[in-house]
């Protein structure tokens, strides 16, 4: 998304322009397809007691006492369509036709927002939030720029006394931190399993902050054992933004312990 389709409402209460809401509704904020391209379309607003203007839609904080939800489902027959509140799952409706339109109301201030589930797990299409908080029928927007992530790391890191470097590159709207783990792995025929042997946390609201990857004895051993050619892991880096939006990216590397 460019700026022109990202501008928000300051927090000092600056009143969005009717072209700037047009422009956001045009791509409605932010409709993440995880089954891809192909996946069901969402459409969702909320209103409320003292709402004069145009709905809350996704992204947007409802400031009232109560709001009135409309989710529309644009290809997903057969599917199931969930309401998610605060990370736990509300309602569930069966959508009956491929222009489906599913209306309910809050249970409280909180995070809502939707989900398209093919059969019993596989989920299609997630929608961004829409938070409700206490108020008058003030309508906010909020910076719902994607979540980006870029991670890097040496292809083969050494082991030495400090923790081993990896950096992580991020971006987007409401960006709370960055988060990398290491996967490698451990055992041998039916007993090897894939194990998290190391990982980082760093706080920041954008841009690249170096991550020291602590790794756990389960991982030191390994990397120990193999000698010098050393043990190659996964880098997973996810960028969240603490409401339960993520980017992620995976890197290679190999870690090799330090001669002695």
């Amino acid at each position: 998304m460019g700026d022109d389709a990202s501008k928000t409402v300051s927090e000092a209460g600056r009143k969005e322009t009717e072209e700037e809401r047009d422009q956001r509704r045009l791509i409605e904020l932010l409709n993440e397809k995880v089954g891809g391209n192909e996946g069901p379309d969402l459409r969702f607003e909320a209103t409320g007691p003292g709402v004069s203007g145009a709905p809350a839609i996704m992204g947007d904080t409802l400031k009232a006492a109560r709001a009135d939800f409309s989710a529309r489902v644009i290809g997903g027959q057969g599917q199931t369509l969930l309401v998610v509140k605060d990370g736990s799952v509300t309602e569930l409706a069966p959508i009956a036709s491929d222009d489906f339109t599913h209306r309910f109301s809050s249970s409280g201030p909180g995070r809502y927002r939707l989900e398209v589930q093919r059969g019993e797990s596989a989920v299609e299409t997630v929608s961004s939030p829409i938070w409700l908080e206490p108020g008058n029928g003030e309508v906010l927007s909020r910076d719902c720029t994607p979540l980006r992530v870029r991670g890097s790391a040496a292809k083969r890191v050494k082991l030495g006394k400090r923790a081993p470097r990896v950096r992580c590159r991020a971006s987007g709207g409401g960006l709370k931190a960055c988060t990398v783990t290491a996967r490698m792995s451990i055992g041998k025929g039916k007993r090897r399993r894939v194990k998290t042997v190391g990982s980082a946390r760093a706080r920041f609201a954008g841009g690249s902050r170096v991550l020291r990857l602590r790794l756990t004895r389960t991982g030191r051993k390994a990397i120990a054992a193999a000698g010098a050619r050393g043990r190659r892991v996964k880098l997973v880096f996810v960028a969240d933004d603490g409401d339960g939006a993520e980017a992620r990216h995976v890197r290679r590397a190999r870690l090799v312990a330090a001669r002695r």
